[in-house]
């Protein structure tokens, strides 16, 4: 068995799916932690505040960086495909 965790931003699988990703790896299971979208100009305001002439691609970074370090604690994979988000 392996758990497929689709998410439609970089953080959302800690607080939506983070119970069910480490009791499946406590069981022995895979999982892999996929984002749709790194959501860059609408969750990621707190890394705007820190230096507002970041780039959109040093931002990215950070959200990946982020995602992968609490997927590791978690034991699982992280990927993110990147769809290009827009700002409503």
């Amino acid at each position: 068995m392996r758990l497929l965790v689709v998410g439609a931003h970089a953080a959302d699988f800690v607080w939506r799916a983070g119970g069910i990703i480490a009791k499946t790896k406590e069981l022995g299971r895979e999982v892999l932690n996929l984002s749709l979208s790194y959501l860059e100009r609408g969750e990621s305001g707190n890394l705007w505040k820190e230096d507002p002439n970041r780039s959109i691609e040093s931002v990215k970074e950070a959200r990946h960086e982020i995602s992968t370090k609490a997927s590791n604690i978690l034991g699982c994979t992280y990927q993110c495909l990147d769809w290009v988000t827009t700002q409503c």
